[in-house]
C-alpha cells in the first residue's frame, strides 16, 4: 500500500487555505481535508455516512453519548433554576419584611412629626429617615447584583 501525503484544502476565515500536512492511504484517495477538519464538513454532528453496518453502529453509539449529555445538561440546568428560584423567594419574603418594618417607622415617624414641631424632632425624624433610605438603596443594589 503506498502512502501519500497531502496537503489541507480547508478554507479558513482569513481566505488562506489551512495547508497542513496528512498522509493517504491511496494517491487516488478522495480525501481533501487533515483530520481537524474532516468533521466540520457538510455535518457537524461528527457522525459518518455510510451503510457499513460498524460505522452504522458507532453512528448510534455517538448518538446514544450525545443524548445522554444532553440529559445530564438539562438536570444540571433544572437544579441550578429551582436554587435561584428558592433564592428568589427568600429575597422576595427579605423585601417584604423591611418593607413592613420600613412602613411602621415611617408611621411613627410621621405620628411624632405631626404631634411635635420641634427643631430637635425633625433633626431625629431626618436622620432615621436617612437610615431607611440607606437600607432601601442597599436591598435595590442587592436586588440589581443578582439579576
Amino acid at each position: 500500500m503506498v502512502r501519500m501525503t497531502k496537503r489541507c484544502q480547508f478554507i479558513l476565515v482569513d481566505g488562506h487555505k489551512c495547508n497542513r500536512a496528512y498522509t493517504t492511504s491511496m494517491v487516488r484517495n478522495q480525501q481533501k481535508y487533515c483530520e481537524d477538519h474532516l468533521a466540520r464538513q457538510g455535518d457537524h454532528s461528527g457522525l459518518v455516512r455510510s451503510t457499513n453496518a460498524h460505522t452504522i453502529e458507532g453512528n448510534k453509539a455517538k448518538m446514544r453519548e450525545w443524548v445522554a449529555d444532553k440529559m445530564r445538561s438539562e438536570l444540571k440546568d433544572e437544579e441550578y433554576l429551582q436554587k435561584l428560584e428558592l433564592r428568589l423567594e427568600r429575597l422576595e419574603e427579605i423585601i417584604e419584611r423591611q418593607n413592613k418594618s420600613i412602613k411602621k417607622q415611617i408611621d411613627a415617624y410621621f405620628k411624632d412629626l405631626m404631634d411635635n414641631h420641634t427643631d430637635v424632632k425633625t433633626e431625629r425624624l431626618e436622620k432615621m429617615i436617612r437610615t431607611i433610605n440607606n437600607r432601601v438603596n442597599k436591598i435595590i443594589i442587592e436586588m440589581e447584583e443578582l439579576e
